[in-house]
């Protein structure tokens, strides 16, 4: 079984949240974590590789500007909301990687398909409904009514999901989701693997087809829906398969302007 690598980041935020203070006994906390993952859910990459268990929004470029955001919006008596899409227990690990850098607290919200993501993420961080600062929701963004947090959100977050649809429809068709969700002026922001122009490839390590929408099409698709101040940043993505297109994990926030 290979054994999880903690840089200092992660080996604090337990440390902080969770009072783990020793790595070999947090190695095993997270290695015990993934097989109930693997067990309970589909067999995503993300999870054998252990990255449901580390904060990847704090790598982002927006990170602390979020955070800054919400806090001005909290001096002006706004709600700065903040919901993550998709949380899994990785995702969920970002909001608990905000709470501890200063998030305010009662505004973070995550939502996932899955509720057994959700009931992993209260054993990977030791807590439970009940002593967790977040609140969480289990739903699907397409199916459900989520009409409570419509027009209401400050920011969303969409933490490696859009490269799990498989058409340029399906992105759209999440991102009009998004779209009502968010106030005038929120922040969409997140990350995923894109190609530099929308790509079709069958990954033979996990025997499925994957569609990776382009740069310009992502761009123009977020400006055709609202967006503008659309920010990236890619870092190109290394690839086992020899075959495979030229991929990127690319950053992005952008502004949902309505009138635009």
């Amino acid at each position: 079984m290979i054994e999880p690598v903690i840089d200092k980041e992660t080996f604090e935020l337990y440390k902080t949240y969770c009072d783990i203070n020793d790595e070999q006994l947090l190695k095993k906390h997270l290695m015990s974590v993934q097989q109930g993952l693997l067990s309970a859910v589909r067999n995503y990459k993300c999870i054998r590789e252990y990255k449901f268990a580390f904060s990847r929004i704090y790598y982002r470029f927006f990170y602390n500007r979020i955070i800054q955001h919400a806090q001005q919006l909290l001096l002006k008596g706004q709600e700065p909301y903040f919901l993550d899409v998709g949380c899994c227990t990785g995702t969920r690990t970002d909001l608990r990687k905000l709470y501890v850098d200063g998030y305010p607290k009662s505004y973070l919200i995550g939502l996932d398909i899955e509720p057994s993501y959700i009931q992993s993420g209260h054993r990977l961080f030791k807590d439970d409904k009940d002593t967790c600062p977040i609140q969480f929701t289990v739903a699907d963004l397409f199916k459900d009514d989520l009409k409570e947090y419509a027009s209401k959100i400050s920011i969303v977050h969409a933490g490696s999901i859009l490269h799990l649809f498989d058409s340029e429809d399906m992105h759209r068709a999440f991102v009009r989701q998004i779209k009502k969700l968010l106030k005038p002026g929120g922040l969409f922001v997140g990350g995923h693997v894109i190609a530099n122009e929308p790509t079709v490839f069958y990954r033979t390590s996990d025997k499925c087809t994957k569609y990776y929408v382009g740069v310009d099409s992502f761009k123009d698709m977020l400006a055709s829906e609202g967006f503008q101040e659309i920010e990236l940043q890619m870092t190109r993505k290394k690839e086992d398969e020899n075959d495979a297109p030229v991929l990127y994990w690319v950053s992005f926030l952008a502004v949902f302007n309505p009138t635009s």
